[in-house]
């Protein structure tokens, strides 16, 4: 066994569950790990999984959680294990703390950096809102964005995959339309 279950869901989504689990090897620390949901078809899926993890493996950013593992379970269910990123969602972090709007912006202006370096590498996030964009606190108490949960989808000039995933209310408009 690579992993061991701390027990704690810490979060869901379309695809899969997230669990705060410890990865015993190669190196031993706490992870999130996603696994794809169980009422969903693997072989249907699992092109998906594949195609967010190799994009993301190719993508090193400080702003960007680090993937650590993927694979299938025991049961062919796939799974990835990610940097466990404590942290608020953006809006949460920005409330809670008070930030001023040019506080709010310096954070904004951040991870839109971490986003662009991911379009330089091929790599769309797929689902970008709030809750994707975790924000800890260093030891020097400065903010610090992550970029979590891609939705992944890779691209090459004209062509978008999976057009009509991310969440309504978040997705742009040519996403949910299918128009690119």
């Amino acid at each position: 066994t690579l992993f061991r279950s701390l027990g704690e869901k810490i979060g869901e989504g379309a695809m899969g569950e997230v669990y705060l689990a410890e990865q015993l090897t190669p190196v031993r620390r706490d992870v999130a790990l996603k696994r794809l949901r169980g009422d969903h078809d693997p072989a249907i899926w699992l092109q998906r999984f594949q195609i967010g993890i190799e994009a993301l493996s190719g993508i090193d950013h400080p702003h960007i959680a680090t993937v650590h593992d993927a694979g299938v379970d025991s049961t062919g269910r796939p799974y990835f294990a990610m940097e466990l990123v404590e942290g608020l969602p953006i809006t949460e972090h920005s409330d809670r703390f008070g930030l001023s709007p040019d506080a709010r912006l310096q954070l904004l202006a951040t991870v839109c950096l971490a986003v662009h370096h991911a379009h330089r590498r091929g790599v769309l996030h797929g689902d970008l809102k709030p809750a994707n964009i975790l924000v800890a606190v260093d030891e020097d108490g400065r903010p610090v964005p992550k970029l979590i949960d891609f939705g992944t989808r890779r691209f090459r000039a004209g062509h978008f995959p999976f057009v009509g995933l991310g969440t309504p209310g978040f997705a742009s408009p040519e996403q949910c339309d299918g128009s690119r």
